[in-house]
């Protein structure tokens, strides 16, 4: 089993996406299922980054540019690859419950007037999230059984959010506990890359999700 990591240049358009699910897809035909590990869309986590700081001091335009932007660019993605029209109703779906999550995040903080550690990193995975929702029925209209899977359910981290790093010795129980049995029915898990930033810098935290799993696989 190996452990394919998409940095955000692979979905950044329908062209892209096609690509990736591809290369997916072929891994998947010769009887080695992947695990995919999805980055946000390019400028999306940059996006709402802005909006958390922003809303903490009353920037409801920046929020509004990143609501927008989250979903316009998913949804335009969605409307060109996923044509069941069950499956591009329930991502629809999926994606409102997170913008309505960002939302009650970015009131949360306009009214207090700040923004935490916490809150910064819950908005931030927001990105990983919707690209992960996306890939993973774009996945299954080509014929590829596939499962969103987020990150926190497989990462036990400590609580210094914003730099949190990983029980690896929980992790990895937990991993071969919900991953492997999906990975042995033929099942390819699309993880999110992102939530809390593991490692200091978020610019690695992909990598360090990648590293976790190919430890245990």
């Amino acid at each position: 089993m190996r452990v394919v990591k998409f940095g955000a240049i692979a979905f950044a358009d329908v062209t892209r996406m096609r690509e990736s699910v591809r290369i997916v897809r072929e891994l998947h035909r010769t009887n080695d299922t992947p695990a995919v590990v999805c980055s946000a869309l390019p400028g999306i986590t940059d996006a709402l980054l802005r909006a958390a700081r922003a809303s903490a001091h009353g920037g409801e335009q920046e929020t509004d540019v990143a609501r927008r932007e989250l979903w316009n660019r998913h949804r335009q993605i969605a409307e060109k690859m996923v044509t069941d029209d069950w499956e591009r109703e329930m991502l629809f779906q999926k994606l409102s419950e997170l913008l309505k999550h960002l939302d009650r995040m970015t009131r949360a903080m306009s009214t207090l007037g700040e923004y935490s550690a916490r809150g910064i990193d819950s908005i931030a995975s927001l990105g990983e999230r919707f690209s992960a929702h996306l890939v993973a029925v774009v996945l299954r209209q080509s014929g590829v059984p596939a499962q969103m899977i987020d990150a926190t359910d497989l990462i036990i981290t400590d609580d210094h959010f914003g730099s949190a790093r990983p029980y690896f010795e929980d992790t990895t129980a937990r991993i071969r506990e919900r991953l492997l049995p999906t990975m042995q029915a033929g099942i390819v898990p699309v993880i999110t890359g992102i939530r809390r930033p593991w490692w200091v810098q978020r610019s690695r935290s992909t990598k360090s999700v990648c590293g976790l799993m190919s430890m245990v696989f």
